[in-house]
């Protein structure tokens, strides 16, 4: 049984590498901080030229900064809750209805960019989500073989995802 377990979770890494690895593309993770910035939305980000590429750029959400903002436009000062809730709304905005589309562009401006959620196995509200988005972000690189760059404000996060092995950028606060 374990080994076939581990035949079947092989199996599945190399389809979600195959569907990551679909076209030329930098995989770039959001930290949750980016979305709570008031002056500077993620729509507006310049994706590529932030991470100095010329291919494509997929911005990968993984689901616990979806829960992250979430449980934030409930319990977070008001500031922050507004900020939640307009991201969360700009994300089901650009997101595709069709559940079987996976990223949508992340503006009409902006078309060679994309955004998708990348729903993973495991908890997705952990204590730590530090740490989850450090860990989808490592598996992403992993299965994809494609460049892929953690984006936050936070010098801690980078600081910890740095001395794991991810290649992390620190934008500064505005």
């Amino acid at each position: 049984m374990e080994r076939r377990q581990r035949a079947l979770d092989a199996l599945a890494a190399e389809l979600e590498g195959e569907r990551l690895r679909s076209g030329a593309s930098t995989l770039v993770v959001p930290d949750t901080n980016l979305f709570l910035q008031k002056d500077a939305p993620v729509a507006e980000i310049d994706w590529p030229s932030l991470v100095q590429g010329d291919d494509a750029v997929r911005l990968v959400v993984p689901l616990v900064v979806v829960h992250e903002l979430d449980r934030l436009k409930r319990q977070g000062n008001s500031t922050t809750a507004t900020l939640a809730r307009t991201s969360l709304r700009w994300l089901l905005d650009v997101l595709p209805r069709d559940p079987q589309a996976r990223s949508g562009p992340l503006s009409a401006v902006a078309r060679s960019t994309t955004v998708e959620v990348y729903v993973h196995e495991g908890p997705s509200r952990p204590e730590d989500a530090d740490r989850a988005i450090i860990e989808v972000t490592t598996w992403l690189a992993t299965v994809s073989s494609q460049t892929t760059v953690l984006i936050t404000r936070d010098l801690g996060m980078r600081l910890r995802a740095v001395a794991l092995g991810v290649d992390a950028r620190q934008l500064p606060d505005r």
